[in-house]
């Protein structure tokens, strides 16, 4: 992997968004504080799905859709979840609405150890 360190990084960010079942969501990429669903970057937002949170903190560290460490982020994340990486997207979503926080959790110690 290319880019190794820096998305090592950006995992550890995402993981600690999602530090908590509080401000973890589904059936939609963020929710505000009185939990109607929200842009994950909307200002607003305090609870994210595993979606919302990568894309949140791809946005903070100012990593666009055309930087290579966009799509490696979301081709790493759906190869942790076993799945293949076509239609990553609908995937991933469908991936975090049938989840548990435990298995969020369990997906985020899973990458963090393979950026070992």
């Amino acid at each position: 992997m290319k880019n190794k360190d820096q998305i090592k990084k950006i995992f550890i960010e995402v993981a600690s968004i999602l530090e908590s079942e509080s401000k973890w969501t589904q059936l939609w990429k963020a929710r505000d504080e009185i939990n109607l669903a929200c842009n994950a970057l909307s200002k607003n937002a305090c609870k994210f799905s595993v979606e919302g949170a990568l894309i949140k903190v791809l946005f903070n560290n100012k990593i666009k859709i055309e930087n290579p460490i966009y799509d490696e982020c979301f081709d790493l994340l759906v190869k942790s979840l076993g799945r293949s990486h076509m239609d990553k997207v609908s995937k991933l979503q469908q991936w975090n609405d049938d989840s548990s926080f435990k298995d969020v959790q369990n997906l985020f110690t899973k990458i963090l150890k393979s950026l070992e």
